[in-house]
């Protein structure tokens, strides 16, 4: 027994160290002098007791340092107390003589330690072999000793109660797994002290994360017969082979029952968090998992909070033992993990985990079963193409709905609207499982999703109301179900306005928006607010459109915004002439996700490219738009006719581009109206003055109609009736200071509003617009223009330096003479007619004085 003890109260002696770490003898002498704890925490065979070994072997262990190794059992029967006792003996600590006088051995010791000379180290050896209790009293030991203990711990777990408090404190110095990881320049070190020089060092200490007990059985594994380097050293696995049998034996064996049991169980999650960690071991675990992480025992950060992984090396040991030792509960533990999973939000994890046990009806109806899977069917389009992937690859079951709700998903979220519905479909006539209310709304917004991929409006809004039904028999509107509610009223909306019901589609966006604002999210109802701002701008409220578009004043500036917002500010910017934020909203809204949207930022673009003299490029982008739609409703019908015919693309509006008779309604008789007068007809057209009276038409149209209604009467010689025209558009206009209309309008309607005092006073607020008020030059008289040749004019104005460079080209000055008379450099007289070209739509020199003659922006 004494031999044994004393063997406990040396340290061990390693007859070749697998390399020598001075940082870190130095960072445990300068703790020991001076901190009351110094925590040595990390796995079996990270160098703990190698290094203790070599730091106390060096001259900086002085003779009042005290070891002991705790073995097994140590802490049972009350040994414990009476070898630190005998380790502080030999550091010249006697309390044997204080026995009588103080019965609690910790008490006994503490008074003892106050009477040495100095403060005395003490080094234990397998803190994590003690009881909770013991740990406690050695705490307690540190702190009556009043500084003359300083004590030093190696560990494989992190007493966690004692180090917080002296971290709070700032009296423990750690040193955990991080620490003594081998770096690649000590596991390069190893392989050279091995005679296996040619290992790649990098390699191997990449796939052993330092830990050095692997480095040091991958070294051997290197080594072949005759002492040189194996090609595949670097790709050492360790699963096989004699360091998993040290793994077992060393790491699994040597934890307590219930810390291996936790090690196993975890081992099947890829991504381990602490309620997952719970569900895997029967319950909650307490501060087990903190220790086993803060330790490095089986796990490192992954990125997110309280998210880890197993490394390399573990993981595979870990698993292979759980294989070994309990394979019968593997499948278990995978369907526990799978519905922890699909419980809080990883619906690809959950279905990993599906497919590790076979079992896919439990998972996949805990998937389909949770709340959040219906966010996932009804959330944006751009869901993760992985997840879907993953869905579809579930093995088909037709007599299980949840799976086949499992696989639509998948289907859709990868694109492939046909395969989801063929799904759907093939289920559709026989349920006999009776799925509750959850799977119900489920199945219905999956059929949302279908029709309104396919733009089939009726069946949309019989899946609408399904949904909505089973969200209501639900009772309680958790989170999820309001995020539901919310995004199946901006479906139900936007179908309404697909098929031109637009007092349905505002009535559903307001329910989304107060949904929203119910459930104390603003910021959900988002989309709704987006399409009540697109529907007010098209109708032509653009103040109110920027009010419902714009982020709240408290709200943060970096808040995405939907596709709608921005295609809503692009018309607005559009109609006010402000083509720098309708370009910036327009690239903001990149690919509008549903058909009027898209459709209404094809107009948007057009309009863009239009006002700035791009017109073929509009042109292509409004066929495109006619192209993407088979069977437009009415109202995109019209608006696009109406828009192609502004850009003087005349030869189908008599048949709206499709073959089939354009639809009726103001743009329709838009564009029949421009038609007219692009070939001389200058008939009055009852059909279109009454469209013209028309208040539920879009503000814009009725604008444009009534400055092509004066362009007529002028080209009559109708002064007078046409002056009522003009003012009709301006006072239609003025409120919401249309501009656009009256930019693109006719010059004999833009003489008549310079040269008319009554007018220009009434269309001051149209300054600004590029001169359009500027001069009173006549414009040329005649015909209307005709076909390809409509005029477009400045939609911003030219600076003064602008103006002096358009008189010198003018004058026929070259760039150098012009850059002599103006005083300045070449190149920026070259920069002064890119700009005059741009705002004038011009594509040359030439074009752009003759559109300057036209707009009287020379100098007489």
């Amino acid at each position: 027994m004494a031999a044994l003890l004393e063997r406990q109260l040396a340290a061990p002696a390693f007859r070749v160290p697998l390399v020598r770490r001075p940082t870190l003898v130095r960072t445990l002498d300068e703790a020991a002098a001076s901190s009351p704890l110094t925590l040595v925490s990390a796995p079996a065979g990270t160098g703990k007791t190698a290094l203790l070994a070599s730091w106390w072997g060096s001259a900086r262990a002085t003779s009042g340092t005290a070891w002991l190794s705790v073995e097994p059992g140590d802490d049972d029967g009350g040994r414990f107390w009476p070898y630190v006792a005998a380790a502080l003996a030999r550091a010249g600590v006697d309390a044997a003589s204080r026995r009588a006088a103080a019965p609690d051995p910790v008490v006994r010791l503490a008074v003892a330690l106050t009477g040495a000379p100095s403060a005395v180290v003490l080094v234990v050896d397998g803190g994590h072999l003690l009881a909770p209790g013991t740990v406690d009293d050695l705490d307690r030991l540190v702190r009556l000793a009043d500084g003359r203990l300083r004590l030093v711990l190696a560990t494989r777990l992190t007493p966690l109660p004692q180090v917080l408090a002296r971290r709070l404190a700032g009296e423990v110095v750690e040193l955990g797994r991080p620490d003594l990881a081998l770096t690649e320049a000590e596991v390069a070190d190893a392989c050279h002290g091995a005679g296996v020089p040619t290992v790649d060092a990098a390699a191997l200490a990449d796939r052993t994360e330092g830990w050095a007990a692997a480095v040091r059985f991958g070294v051997r594994s290197a080594v072949r017969a005759d002492g040189r380097a194996t090609p595949g050293a670097a790709a050492w696995a360790g699963v096989d082979g004699d360091f998993a049998a040290w793994f077992s034996s060393h790491v699994l064996d040597a934890s307590p029952a219930d810390v291996r049991d936790a090690l196993l169980r975890g081992a099947v999650a890829e991504r381990l968090r602490p309620g997952l960690f719970d569900a895997l071991v029967g319950g909650p675990s307490g501060t087990l998992f903190t220790q086993l992480v803060r330790s490095g025992a089986f796990a490192r950060p992954l990125g997110g909070v309280d998210e880890f992984h197993h490394g390399p090396l573990v993981g595979p040991l870990l698993r292979a033992g759980l294989a070994t030792r309990a394979a019968d509960a593997v499948p278990d533990l995978h369907v526990t993990a799978a519905r922890w999973c699909a419980e809080h939000g990883s619906t690809a994890e959950a279905l990993d985990h599906a497919r590790a046990a076979g079992r896919w009806r439990e998972v996949t109806a805990a998937v389909v079963g949770q709340t959040s899977f219906g966010v996932l069917v009804a959330g944006p389009a751009d869901a993760s193409p992985t997840l879907g992937s993953a869905l579809a690859a579930v093995p088909p079951d037709a007599a299980h709905e949840p799976t086949v709700l499992a696989r639509a998903a998948g289907s859709l979220l990868r694109g492939d609207v046909d395969a989801a519905q063929h799904v759907l479909a093939a289920r559709a006539g026989a349920r006999p499982d009776a799925p509750g209310p959850l799977v119900a709304r489920h199945r219905a917004l999956l059929e949302l999703a279908v029709a309104r991929a396919r733009g089939d409006v009726a069946a949309g809004l019989a899946a609408v109301a399904r949904v909505q039904e089973a969200c209501a028999a639900d009772g309680a509107r958790d989170a999820d179900t309001a995020r539901v509610l919310v995004r199946v009223l901006a479906d139900e909306a936007e179908l309404h306005a697909w098929s031109g019901d637009l007092v349905r589609a505002r009535r559903a966006w307001v329910r989304g928006a107060a949904v929203a604002d119910e459930a104390g999210d603003p910021a959900l109802g988002e989309p709704c607010r987006a399409g009540l701002a697109l529907l007010e701008a098209t109708s032509g409220d653009l103040r109110r459109a920027s009010r419902l578009a714009a982020l709240p004043r408290d709200a943060d500036p970096a808040t995405p915004r939907s596709p709608a917002a921005h295609v809503a500010l692009a018309w607005v910017a559009t109609e006010h002439v402000d083509l720098r934020a309708a370009r910036r909203h327009v690239g903001r809204a990149g690919d509008a996700v549903t058909a009027p949207t898209a459709a209404v930022l094809a107009v948007v673009r057009a309009r863009v490219l239009r006002l700035t003299g791009h017109v073929a490029e509009a042109r292509r982008v409004l066929r495109r738009a006619v192209e993407a739609h088979e069977a437009p409703p009415a109202w995109l019908a019209g608006r696009l006719t109406a828009e192609r015919a502004a850009c003087d693309d005349l030869d189908d509006v008599v048949t709206d581009g499709t073959g089939s008779p354009p639809p009726d309604g103001l743009d329709a008789a838009l564009a029949r109206a421009r038609a007219r007068l692009a070939h001389g007809d200058t008939a009055r057209d009852p059909a279109f003055v009454d469209a013209l009276g028309h208040a539920g038409a879009p503000l814009d149209s009725r604008v444009t109609g009534w400055l092509l209604e004066a362009e007529r009467l002028l080209a009559l010689g109708q002064t007078r009736p046409a002056t009522a025209a003009l003012r009709h558009a301006l006072h239609l206009a003025g409120r919401e200071r249309l501009r656009r209309p009256f930019v693109e309008a006719h010059p004999r309607v833009l003489h008549l509003l310079r040269s008319e005092p009554r007018l220009a006073d009434a269309g001051r607020w149209l300054d600004g617009t590029g001169g359009l008020l500027d001069g009173a030059d006549d414009v040329p008289t005649g015909t209307a223009t005709a076909p390809g040749t409509r005029r477009l004019y400045p939609v911003e104005p030219l600076t003064a330096r602008e103006r002096e460079t358009l008189d010198h080209l003018a004058a026929l000055l070259s760039t150098e003479e012009t850059a002599l008379s103006m005083g300045v450099s070449v190149n920026t007289v070259r920069t002064h007619v890119r700009h005059i070209l741009a705002k004038l739509s011009a594509s040359g020199r030439n074009e752009a004085i003759r559109r300057a003659r036209d707009l009287n922006l020379l100098s007489a």
